[in-house]
């Protein structure tokens, strides 16, 4: 198991997220699956922070977005979208 480590800026307050990468075993066939976590950077004027995404799902978001958690990505992006957010997606 392997941890990823985000930076998410809150105004002047820098929260740290750790991202553990999950992994499954099918002990059938002895196979280890790693599902992915994506990191959704959204830059707003007055907002700059991380959502946590995997498998196409918000699972961790700073306060600003707690709406976020549980929604698409897909979703989400284009609602940061159209609010003038500059997107990054980080692996």
């Amino acid at each position: 198991m392997v941890n990823n480590i985000a930076y998410v800026n809150v105004g002047a307050a820098t929260e740290i997220i750790v991202i553990q990468k999950i992994t499954q075993q099918n002990t059938r066939m002895g196979a280890t699956v790693s599902i992915p976590t994506t990191i959704v950077w959204i830059n707003l004027s007055y907002a700059t922070f991380g959502l946590v995404v995997r498998n196409g799902i918000v699972i961790q978001a700073p306060p600003i977005a707690r709406w976020t958690i549980g929604k698409s990505s897909y979703s989400v992006t284009n609602y940061y979208n159209n609010k003038g957010a500059k997107i990054e997606y980080k692996l």
